[in-house]
């Protein structure tokens, strides 16, 4: 089987570790670098998590750690949703000390590092906050730009945000990163808030998922709510929206969008600017984006199960 070398930068974060879990069951994805940034909880957090997710699974993709988000201040975590820990009620207690997985170079260095000694293309999925990929295109874009595939993209949101009226939070981190990366004019595609949430993990999804195997259980509990906090009804599935597109793109529907993001607002900073054939709509200078707005909400839930099933052969 061909398969797809994936760079993925993210902020565990309870989607993005079930993301990642997803991730490294598929045989169709190589998984050849982790990169953390800062976003759900602050960078050590986040480096910690993808080291200890990995631990747990018994992988040993290399994980290189980021930068904090440059629009995140200290009240801008999510704890609420993913917890103090940013692993929700995931309980582990793997000590991630020496297990040879953190690099000493930087995020940027070890994206550079990769892709210049790749022999195909490589896909970047973004699970969190663009500052990572924002630095790599604005440092080292003319270099490393021939070497990437496409980039993949969970954040945004074509009306209302989850930060604020109309800002999603992963872009509401570090706006002109996004701004940035918007503009590479590398192929995009993007999965907005009004995909994921059509995907709702419910209260019975979850329990199925726990019996499935240990890593079942283990994301069953990432997808609970935090301890101490109501139960929630129903969980989206933001970030494995990423992974499931890259496999089976035929699981959405997408159409090309040219997007901005308002870097400045008063009331609407980090605001993706999706147009959508308004009469004013500016000409522009670089390529659309290919926006997903639906998902099959059945296929992508089956594809969740089955995909961790298979953990029950991995040893993990």
């Amino acid at each position: 089987m061909e398969t797809t070398p994936v760079i993925i930068d993210t902020d565990p974060g309870c989607d993005d570790a079930l993301a990642l879990m997803l991730a490294l069951a598929s045989p169709e994805l190589d998984i050849q670098l982790i990169t953390s940034t800062a976003g759900n909880v602050p960078i050590g957090l986040t480096t910690h998590n993808a080291r200890l997710i990995e631990d747990f699974l018994g992988t040993k993709v290399p994980i290189a750690k980021g930068f904090s988000a440059m629009s995140v201040t200290e009240d801008g975590y999510d704890d609420y949703h993913h917890g103090a820990t940013g692993l929700g009620a995931f309980q582990c207690d793997i000590d991630v000390t020496g297990d040879g997985l953190l690099l000493p170079e930087t995020a940027v260095q070890a994206q550079v590092d990769l892709l210049m000694q790749a022999q195909k293309k490589v896909t970047i999925v973004a699970l969190g906050p663009l500052t990572n990929l924002a630095v790599l295109l604005r440092d080292y874009g003319n270099e490393v730009r021939p070497h990437i595939s496409r980039l993949i993209i969970m954040g945004g949101a074509f009306g209302r945000g989850n930060i604020a009226p109309y800002t999603e939070f992963n872009i509401g981190c570090d706006p002109k990163a996004a701004a940035t990366v918007f503009s590479s004019g590398l192929p995009i595609t993007l999965l907005p808030l009004e995909a994921a949430n059509m995907a709702l993990l419910t209260l019975d999804d979850l329990n199925e998922l726990s019996q499935l195997n240990r890593v079942g259980k283990a994301a069953s509990e990432l997808m609970s709510s935090p301890k101490g906090q109501a139960p929630e009804a129903t969980k989206p599935l933001f970030d494995p929206s990423t992974i499931a597109y890259l496999i089976h793109p035929e699981f959405f529907k997408t159409d090309s969008y040219h997007v901005e993001v308002e870097c400045e607002g008063t009331y609407t900073q980090g605001a993706t600017v999706i147009y959508q054939g308004e009469k004013r709509e500016p000409q522009m200078d670089k390529p659309p984006i290919n926006v997903a707005y639906s998902v099959d909400v059945g296929k992508f839930k089956a594809w969740i199960r089955e995909t961790l099933a298979r953990w029950s052969t991995h040893g993990a």
